[in-house]
């Protein structure tokens, strides 16, 4: 919540036939720094790799600061796998 000064730069998974919360990427992983305002692409955001057929969700941008935005791009996943296993992946240029 930007309004109260912190952000934050965890993602969770929302079990639907459990209705339990999971959080993913904690380990081992560089990830997005905190920030507000990202773009998920729209309804989804998933990308799939037509060589692998593996699915990422993407993370576009977002409000790092005040008066700091940022155009990073980011993959998470894949998503096929067990949501244990997956991990964060910046796109560079």
């Amino acid at each position: 919540d930007f309004t109260r000064g912190h952000m934050m730069s965890d993602a969770w998974l929302l079990d639907v036939k459990t209705h339990q919360w999971h959080l993913v990427a904690t380990e081992g992983c560089k990830r997005p720094s905190p920030r507000t305002f990202n773009a998920d692409g729209g309804g989804g955001g998933i990308l799939r790799d037509q060589k692998t057929q593996r699915e990422w969700m993407v993370i576009y941008g977002g409000l790092r600061g005040e008066g700091y935005r940022d155009n990073e791009t980011w993959l998470l996943g894949p998503l096929e796998s067990d949501c244990a296993l997956w991990r964060w992946q910046e796109i560079e240029e």
